[in-house]
């Protein structure tokens, strides 16, 4: 009787520790960076105060909508409530960053709905090596009828080192992306796939953007009216920032970025898993075997006697056998990207170096139990929250690297589920900016718009004003916001000192303070004569007093034309060649006594 009353007691005490440790994973909010600063911390101490940080999800979001006015990155918060609500890794081990980074790279998803991609394209570059992408299309395309109306949207992904459009969880979360909608291109790094044959000796490196560009172009090129997400998994991340980073021609094909999990500066990076904190080395060491698998299976095209030659290398095992990846990259990867050695290779491939040029909407997401990717690298992405207001960094108490898991429904200690954390917020992520960028270009035209009319109508105001000021003024002009015809014709008409000319071609002309107005004079030259004869102007030059003149003149060219030389009016002569002018002077004076 003893013993089942500690067994009972036992089972409550354990009951009662997992209800306590589940009750603390419910309050891991995500950590958000915008502006250079923790939202987190700023607002919890202005708000929450220091004895409940995160608050409930209705204070959380309620703080969201007064902190940052309506600038982009509270618009996404309110729009992609993942990151306002806390994220529940599974109980015990979820809360562990190696076995969230153990199970995702060995185990991965609970099943896996997609076994291959819908279609795989090649693109020949110019060296002859032959770039292989998979897509994979959602249940009904954009181009159906029945979503003529909706947005056209490709995600363009970069997966990591070892990784490709064949992996369970790149298969997991462009299945994910279907299911919104969304068209996904993944790029299959070169050599990871063995079934695909490598047509010359070059394999992936940490910094060719060359390939991921190439599939962009592409996607593109097939899908003209499409719009683009870039999206990257950890080496896959750096390639994607610094893709971005390398040219405005390159963001300009994109809408957003999505970084998830990559280093950002290879160097530091690098240092890091070479010691035994966080077991970097172990690490380190599975990331060689999976290089040299690749380094095997090709062998015969990678490591051939020219190639050994040229490297200085002395045999194949030196690289095959080789027991450090950074010794690899010494004394092969590094030359055969074209630099002298490691340190070069690693300086110049690293994002680090381009991301401050991305001046696009970018989310960055790291976790900081990351065995590989340690909170000594954020201040990269940090630092650009600070010069980008578009940039969003998200961090999470626990994840792994590209873990991710979360408790579910009827499980909350090792069921997985199919989709993890990460896919959901990479989805809702794109829904929100897809969402603002719309709304954000909706308002600009509509200001564009009202812009307009007040142009219109302060160049009616100012029309009126130029109009006869009197029922014996000169009214042979107006002016009014409307377009010109090609059936004007370009006339002269002398009317004393007043003088018109038009020219065919002239669409669009500035008046006075570049305010942009359309001159109409005449529909047609029959009516211009017909004006001409109606006006019977006597010469009353000498008559007129100077002293009682009130002059007004304006002249209106295209940039770099010059008008007819002289200051009296060119009579009877055709306007300047090739000019595009409007030009009209005019001398009002005392002529209600003409």
């Amino acid at each position: 009787m003893i013993e089942l009353s500690y067994f009972f007691a036992f089972i409550c005490v354990f009951v009662a520790c997992i209800r306590i440790l589940h009750m603390n994973s419910k309050a891991e909010w995500p950590e958000l960076f915008a502006n250079g600063t923790s939202l987190a911390e700023s607002l919890s101490s202005s708000y929450f105060g220091t004895s409940n940080r995160n608050g409930t999800y209705e204070e959380r979001t309620k703080l969201n909508d007064e902190s940052d006015g309506e600038g982009f990155v509270s618009q996404i918060l309110k729009h992609a409530p993942i990151f306002s609500r806390p994220y529940t890794p599974p109980l015990i081990w979820g809360r562990s960053g190696h076995l969230q980074t153990i199970i995702h790279s060995t185990l991965s998803r609970h099943k896996v709905p997609r076994e291959k991609g819908d279609s795989r394209h090649s693109i020949l570059l110019s060296d002859g090596t032959t770039v292989t992408f998979d897509l994979f299309l959602p249940p009904v395309e954009p181009c159906h009828k029945d979503r003529q109306n909706e947005q056209d949207i490709t995600l363009v992904v970069c997966p990591g080192i070892g990784n490709s459009s064949e992996t369970v969880a790149l298969r997991t979360f462009s299945h994910h992306a279907n299911e919104a909608g969304y068209r996904v291109a993944v790029l299959n790094h070169l050599g990871v796939i063995p079934t695909i044959p490598l047509t010359t000796s070059r394999i992936f490196n940490y910094g060719s953007t060359e390939e991921y560009g190439a599939m962009v172009d592409e996607v593109i090129s097939m899908y003209p009216r499409t719009t683009l997400i870039s999206v990257g998994f950890s080496m896959g991340g750096n390639l994607v920032c610094k893709y971005l980073g390398e040219s405005a021609e390159n963001r300009a094909k994109v809408t957003a970025g999505i970084s998830c999990c990559q280093g950002y500066d290879i160097v530091r990076a690098m240092g890091q898993l070479g010691t035994w904190k966080h077991m970097g080395k172990g690490y380190l060491r599975a990331i060689n075997v999976c290089v040299q698998k690749i380094l095997h299976n090709f062998q015969d095209v990678i490591l051939t006697e020219e190639n050994l030659d040229h490297f200085d290398l002395k045999g194949r095992d030196s690289v095959l056998k080789s027991r450090s990846l950074m010794k690899i990259d010494d004394i092969f990867l590094a030359k055969a990207a074209g630099f002298h050695d490691r340190e070069e290779y690693y300086r110049e491939s690293s994002s680090s170096k381009f991301i401050p040029n991305i001046d696009i909407p970018m989310l960055f997401i790291n976790s900081r139990d990351d065995p590989l990717v340690p909170p000594e690298l954020f201040d990269t992405p940090l630092g650009h929250t600070a010069v980008n207001n578009r940039a969003l960094f998200v961090v999470t108490k626990h994840g792994g690297h590209l873990g991710f898991y979360e408790c579910q429904d009827g499980s909350k200690f090792f069921h997985r589920g199919t989709f993890t954390w990460l896919d959901k917020a990479i989805v809702e992520y794109i829904k929100a900016v897809l969402l603002v960028t719309a709304a954000l270009a909706t308002a600009s035209q509509a200001d564009g718009n009202t812009v307009t009319e007040a142009t219109q109508k302060k160049l009616r105001k100012r029309s009126s004003k130029d109009e006869l000021r009197s029922a014996d003024t000169l009214s042979y002009a107006t002016c009014e916001a409307t377009p010109l015809t090609p059936k004007l014709t370009s006339e002269v008409i002398g009317i004393t000192d007043a003088v018109v000319e038009l020219s065919v071609d002239t669409v669009s002309l500035e008046k006075y303070e570049s305010v942009d107005a359309e001159m109409v004079m005449a529909e047609t030259s029959s009516e211009m004569s017909d004006l001409e004869d109606h006006w019977e102007v006597p010469d009353v030059h000498a008559e007129w007093e100077e002293s009682n003149e009130e002059r007004e003149e304006f002249e209106l060219t295209d940039d770099g034309e010059e008008p007819c030389e002289g200051e009296e009016p060119c009579e009877d002569e055709e306007p300047c060649e090739g000019s595009k002018v409007l030009r009209r002077r005019t001398t009002v004076s005392n002529l209600s006594s003409v």
